[in-house]
């Protein structure tokens, strides 16, 4: 026996024995002895190799880890070899192996010839370090050794096999410990499960030992048998009894060992139906088996199934583990379901198909529970989640578990109840427990297991009243706001544990009423109405009575005539005050604000938006109210014309409660319109020199910019102060456009809302067409859109011209002047003309390569190719046009030439004006030598008669002639 005991120590360093799974292998009827004895494959391939290549490969292994052994993961499951040859007489086999550090669990099964022997389980115990497994058979084995390695975690390295062979050792002893034929007594004292051991060794007749036996247990219920291959059985008891224990190493090798068995109480669980109550529960799958109990862990965000369902035999379940106990307890209204065993809360969580195990209580812990056909435990907070609150019910799934699901998902759940054997009373309750003041409800007792003596009943106050002390049943009645401890006690009978029920009382508000009326009910228009004073008293219906002050009235603002009561409101009920406004009297109004459009052309309509009329309630001006609606306007809509153009402004007079006031409007004037299409030039002036105009020249802009003429007069004719064909597309909206002799291109403006661009096209696109507009800054401007801002023309600087989102822009220089061509040609010729007489005063001197030049450039040249000033004799100038807008343009430029001869000549008076505007050629005699032109205007534009001297050097010369006598 000392041997025996020495031996269970070192074996306790073993390794547990687990069921296994056998491995169908490659069976060998031939038996032919070929290895000696304790012989040791050490493997050195991952195809399991060995020096004497001994092994046939099943199925590689991952890799081979020099001084491990070959390596096998849970990818490689099933890697394994066997031998080439059948093997007799094995009596042991032994593998040393090692795992993963930190884990490396599974195991290795081995078959000699067609039967499974051994599976060894494999552990992360030991990590790294070589440790070994092993098997010894009391009847020795013969056949193809084949192994098979399966790694469910990490990686197991299968670095040996040991194989012992014996000529067919026997055994020759069984020794266990207790002894054959010892009784044990065994005692719970009121636990649950009561457990032992039994240590075994084989003795065998080459004085070898082993642990190859097999163990029963009869009675079989109520006990639980596990060995180790090592030489220990462990026994766990849960039942009461005589228990005899079966060891066996052959036929001829038993022993027996009887254990008495007492002292485990008897706890029944029946199964339950009808209206819950507060106790322990064991909480089970409904379907026809009890599949499935409740256990108490957590597995994917749901309630595992517990490892082994306790047994059901006639709707009982005896001993259950208390990991499958639950005790169900009334929380208010509702009830709470904590584990026996953790103490931990069963709960909803906020999502759908989830459950918890908790340790405080909120919503989510607490449940209803009903029960029809089966239970329904309903969580009270997955019934208030946004998220599917449909998923509310405690139900399993049948595959993963119990959780909140939809009422027709898995089983629902069945109940089993302990059975206590100890006199109790139970109370069940019929209706709510939350009342109304004036509710009711029913509380009836129940005396079980042999209770005697009268129900007795009692509360801790007066919220509640009873409708009797005693007997098995009353009613409750709410009486007052406020909760109540209802208790139910036994008196002249069995002692047991009082049983309280508690109600909450919820009163309601019946009436508020204004029972002190406010200092103030008399008020003036335009008051709000004050609560000084007041006093509102809200009656219950159980009576009592309350004055809150967090009231609200209607209405709160300001007091009209028409306002006689105040609506007072607290607690969803109302009431009213009465009160009297008395209206305002008008003393006078004033203009406030003047309306946002102030400034208006001909054509606009007035827009009174913004006007602000100050009411004064008396003359000294201290009750004044600003109004922005209930006057009237005269005129209430109003167009201008070119008669308040003149005047400059427009009065407006405004009316309330018979009081009048009056405001005016700017009225400003507008000239200078494009009117029809025609030849146009686009100027701009800088704002530090107005007396500098810039051009808009002609020509396509790769930088997105339009570049500058650099002053007023110098200029480029072959890009600057070239004249664009403005198009009339529609009321003061053009296509404006150039031609380079071949094509036309339109000027357009770029869609950036970053930079301000402009640029030319070929063809007409949306961008391309500018409205000339007066604004309200008095000047004129043009204005496209690129399809998100309006975009302005303007002058930037010295260096080229953009577009805006808007008409202030830096140097304030978007101020534009559009000069028809006409206009153009004849100033620059008139002011060229000028300021060489006034130079000189001489005409002899005057530039006609200027005049030319300017003249030619017009339209670019290409229409006036017929067109050119000759010059005869000494003084003599004489032009020769062509037809139509030409001819227009020319007469009116030497008609302006006119001028400067005549300011020469005192004997002509008339201005230019005049000069221009005549229709008769014998107005001015001038030695008949000015002659009639007759202009034709075929632009409508009205007629100009010229008179133009057809021989210039005539009058010329007898310019010159009167002027020196007249010196002379």
């Amino acid at each position: 026996m000392n041997k025996l005991i020495t031996r269970v120590i070192g074996a306790a360093l073993g390794l547990t024995m687990a069921i296994g799974v056998g491995v169908a292998v490659l069976c060998d009827s031939k038996v032919t002895p070929v290895y000696a004895a304790d012989s040791t494959y050490t493997f050195t391939s991952a195809s399991w190799a060995d020096s004497t290549q001994s092994w046939t490969s099943d199925k590689a292994g991952g890799q081979l880890q020099s001084g491990r052994g070959v390596q096998v993961t849970a990818n490689q499951s099933g890697a394994g070899a066997h031998t080439k040859s059948s093997i007799s007489n094995i009596t042991a086999i032994e593998f040393t192996y090692s795992t993963n550090a930190s884990s490396g669990v599974g195991s290795i099964s081995v078959t000699i010839g067609s039967n499974t022997v051994v599976t060894y389980s494999v552990t992360k115990t030991g990590g790294t370090s070589d440790r070994t497994t092993s098997k010894t058979y009391s009847t020795a084995q013969s056949g193809v050794v084949t192994f098979s390695v399966t790694c469910t975690t990490n990686s197991i390295y299968v670095k040996s096999i040991k194989i012992t062979t014996s000529s067919g050792k026997t055994i020759s002893s069984l020794t266990t410990d207790p002894d054959d034929g010892e009784t044990v007594n065994l005692d719970a004292n009121g636990a649950n499960s009561v457990g032992t051991s039994v240590l075994y060794e084989v003795g065998y007749s080459d004085s070898s030992t082993g642990y190859d036996v097999t163990s029963s247990c009869s009675p079989s219920v109520g006990v639980t048998i596990t060995d180790d291959e090592n030489g220990e059985l462990s026994l766990s008891f849960t039942s009461n009894g005589t228990f005899t224990l079966t060891v066996s190493a052959d036929n001829s090798h038993t022993a027996e060992i009887i254990f008495e068995v007492t002292g485990i109480p008897v706890l029944e669980y029946e199964l339950y139906t009808g209206t819950i109550v507060a106790g322990d529960y064991v909480i089970m799958s409904a379907d026809a088996n009890h599949t499935y109990v409740l256990g108490n862990t957590i597995s994917n965000n749901r309630i595992a199934n517990g490892a082994t369902a306790p047994a059901v035999s006639n709707d009982t379940i005896t001993n259950p583990s208390d990991d499958y106990v639950w005790h169900i307890a009334k929380d208010g209204n509702y009830w709470t379901i904590q584990n026996a065993a953790n103490d931990k809360y069963l709960a909803g969580t906020t999502a759908k198909n989830t459950a918890a195990l908790v340790t405080s209580i909120d919503d989510h812990a607490r449940w209803t529970a009903s029960y029809s056909s089966n239970w329904v435990f309903e969580n009270l907070g997955r019934a208030s989640d946004s998220d599917t609150p449909a998923n509310k019910y405690l139900r399993n799934n049948t595959t993963s578990g119990w959780a909140c699901y939809s009422s027709s998902q898995g089983n629902a759940p069945a109940l089993f109840k302990l059975v206590s054997t100890d006199p109790a009373i139970e109370v069940a309750v019929t209706g709510s427990t939350s009342l109304a003041v004036g509710g009711t409800a029913t509380l009836t007792a129940s005396k079980v297991n042999g209770a005697t003596g009268t129900v007795t009943w009692s509360k801790n106050n007066d919220h509640v009243t009873l409708s009797a002390t005693t007997g098995d049943s009353i009613t409750v009645t709410g009486a007052t706001d406020g909760s109540t401890d209802v208790t139910a006690s036994l008196t002249g009978g069995s002692t047991v544990d009082p049983v309280v029920t508690t109600f909450t009382v919820t009163k309601a508000l019946s009436t508020i009423a204004v029972t002190t009326a406010p200092t103030k009910t008399i008020y003036t228009e335009g008051e709000s109405f004050d609560n000084t004073g007041m006093i509102v008293t809200a009656t219950y219906d159980d009576a009592s009575t309350a004055t809150p002050t967090d009231y609200t009235w209607s209405p709160s603002g300001a007091l009209t005539p028409s306002d006689t009561t105040i609506t007072i409101s607290w607690g969803g009920k109302t009431t009213t005050q009465a009160i009297t406004v008395n209206a305002k009297v008008v003393d006078h109004i004033k203009v406030k604000t003047l309306p946002t459009k102030n400034a208006y052309h001909s054509g606009d309509e007035f827009d009174p938006t913004g006007l602000v009329i100050t009411v004064c309630y008396n003359a000294g001006e201290t009750d004044t109210a600003d109004i922005t609606s209930g006057f009237t306007l005269s005129p209430a809509s109003y167009t201008f014309t070119s008669t308040d153009e003149t005047a400059g402004s427009k009065t407006f007079t405004v009316t309330y409660s018979g009081k009048e006031a009056t405001f005016n409007v700017t009225v400003k004037g507008i000239s200078g319109g494009l009117g029809n299409s025609g030849w146009f030039y686009i100027t701009a002036a800088d704002s530090s020199d107005s007396d500098v105009n810039y051009y808009f020249p002609q020509g396509q802009y790769s930088a997105g910019k339009a570049a500058n003429n650099p002053g007023a007069t110098a200029y480029d004719s072959s890009v600057y102060g070239k004249a664009y064909y403005f198009n009339l597309v529609a009321d003061d909206t053009y296509t404006i456009s150039w031609t380079d002799g071949v094509d036309t291109y339109y000027l357009n403006a770029i869609d950036n809302n970053s930079g301000a661009k402009v640029s030319t096209v070929s063809s007409v696109g949306s961008t391309c067409y500018w409205e000339y507009f007066f604004g309200e800054d008095d000047a004129y401007h043009l204005r496209s859109n690129d399809g998100t801002n309006d975009r302005y023309l303007a002058i930037y600087n010295n260096t080229d011209w953009r577009t805006y989102k808007q008409l202030e822009t830096t140097n304030s220089n978007d101020n534009l002047v559009i000069i028809s061509e006409n206009d153009k040609f004849a100033n620059d010729f008139k002011d060229t003309y000028t300021s060489v007489c006034n130079a000189s005063g001489s005409y002899t001197t005057l530039d006609w390569t200027t005049a030319t030049n300017a003249f030619n450039a017009l339209h670019n040249g290409s229409e006036f190719t017929n067109a050119e000033y000759t010059k005869s004799g000494s003084g003599a100038q004489t032009v020769v046009t062509a037809s139509g807008d030409t001819r227009q343009i020319v007469a009116e430029a030497v008609a302006k030439y006119d001028v400067i001869v005549t300011k020469y000549n005192t004997s002509l008076s008339e201005t230019f004006e005049e000069f221009m505007g005549r229709v008769d050629a014998n107005k001015i005699s001038y030695s008949g030598r000015i002659n009639e032109l007759t202009i034709l205007n075929e632009k409508n534009v009205s007629s100009i008669i010229v008179v133009v001297s057809m021989m210039g050097l005539t009058a010329v010369g007898g310019y010159f002639f009167l002027r020196k006598r007249k010196e002379q």
